[in-house]
């Protein structure tokens, strides 16, 4: 797997929160949540709980886009992330998650729900401090 800029990940990483995109019988649905992020594997790591229309979409069709906005914005400044991959409730696989997660979000613990990771397959950001219309684009090859 190919690495990605280091200033698409540096911006991920000091972002808290990202919109979620799930899509079941052609009836999309979006949600903001807490996120961490895994830069050795590009996973972005989430708890929710198995009864939300998310989780529940999720089971369904594990395939999801999304977004990630900077936590403060200024006015005419724009960066973000667009983000698309297939998510999977943690596992053995993902054994590293949750201790990403809960060491950003210690608080979490106490909270129900499941830890989720999203297997990121391409990531499109776009910063204009990099010049007007700048985009970075990263796909997984494998």
């Amino acid at each position: 797997m190919e690495p990605i800029n280091e200033s698409l990940a540096a911006f991920i990483a000091d972002q808290t929160v990202l919109t979620i995109a799930t899509t079941v019988n052609d009836e999309p649905h979006c949600t903001p949540v807490y996120f961490a992020f895994d830069p050795n594997n590009n996973w972005l790591i989430f708890k929710s709980s198995s009864d939300t229309k998310h989780a529940e979409e999720m089971a369904v069709n594990p395939f999801v886009a999304g977004s990630i906005l900077p936590d403060h914005s200024t006015v005419g400044t724009t960066i973000g992330v667009q983000f698309k991959g297939k998510v999977h409730v943690c596992n053995e696989t993902h054994a590293a998650a949750k201790d990403i997660f809960y060491k950003k979000y210690p608080f979490a613990i106490a909270i129900t729900g499941n830890i989720w990771v999203i297997q990121v397959t391409f990531f499109k950001f776009t910063n204009n401090k990099l010049g007007f219309g700048k985009k970075i684009v990263w796909t997984r090859t494998k």
